[in-house]
């Protein structure tokens, strides 16, 4: 067992492809902007490396060429149509 230092609370190790977001996470380009996140159901999302990471819990849908996301959460994250996202659903 080990205490995480900065919060004082358990932390858990395990081997990172058993970590059922890191296994079930796809990337894929965004296709198309939606008006609005209705229908469209909850991911989580990060697009980026190091000094630019982005990461949010937001909305997704797949579309034959990609991802659908809504116009506002991809404005706010910088993204554009044919950017890659790495999503996996919630």
């Amino acid at each position: 067992n080990y205490v995480d230092i900065f919060d004082g609370g358990p932390t858990m190790t395990c081997p990172t492809d058993a970590v059922r977001t890191v296994a079930a996470s796809r990337v894929a380009p965004v296709a198309e902007l939606a008006d609005g996140a209705g229908g469209l159901p909850g991911a989580l999302l990060a697009v980026g490396r190091l000094g630019d990471f982005r990461s949010w819990i937001g909305h997704a849908d797949w579309c034959a060429d990609g991802l659908v996301l809504p116009a506002g959460e991809a404005e706010l994250m910088r993204l554009g149509q044919g950017d890659e996202v790495r999503h996996v659903g919630i």
